[in-house]
């Protein structure tokens, strides 16, 4: 995409952005890399989380909607949401990106613990907030168990 010319300097104005640029995220892709081998878990049972988690996602994942489902990327970001706050902490494996996440949102500002959730525009990123405002709504062992890093 074109971008134009400095009015200051147009000399030093850059012809074009490298849109071709994309850098890898490694504790992205650890989290990522957990939660696909959780999400393949067939057994309820050893999802780790609480009953009711247990039967939002069973309806997430498989109620007959009347209306539009779930696209998959909103209820991957709930699922994500859900991992990292009910599960990585019970896991031996993850509690090196949990620590990782910690010392992030100690360093940016130790006042206020946060999880982000990139998602394209139009993916329904209000959804996955309603989704997880419900979760959070009927979960109070979810809710009493918040550590340093729940999302809200």
């Amino acid at each position: 995409m074109p971008v134009p010319a400095s009015r200051k300097k147009a000399a030093a104005a850059q012809s074009s952005l490298d849109l071709e640029t994309y850098t890898e995220h490694a504790l992205i892709n650890e989290i990522r890399g957990y939660v696909d081998r959780w999400r393949a878990l067939r057994n309820p049972v050893d999802w780790g989380v609480t009953g009711v988690t247990q039967r939002l996602l069973e309806h997430w994942r498989h109620h007959q909607f009347a209306g539009p489902r779930p696209f998959f990327c909103q209820l991957e970001a709930v699922e994500t949401t859900i991992w990292l706050t009910e599960v990585a902490s019970k896991r031996a494996a993850s509690k090196g990106l949990l620590d990782q996440i910690a010392k992030a949102n100690e360093e940016a500002n130790p006042a206020l613990s946060r999880l982000a959730l990139k998602m394209a525009t139009g993916s329904g990123k209000t959804t996955v907030m309603a989704m997880l405002i419900a979760w959070q709504a009927v979960n109070p062992p979810a809710r009493s168990r918040r550590t340093s890093h729940a999302p809200f």
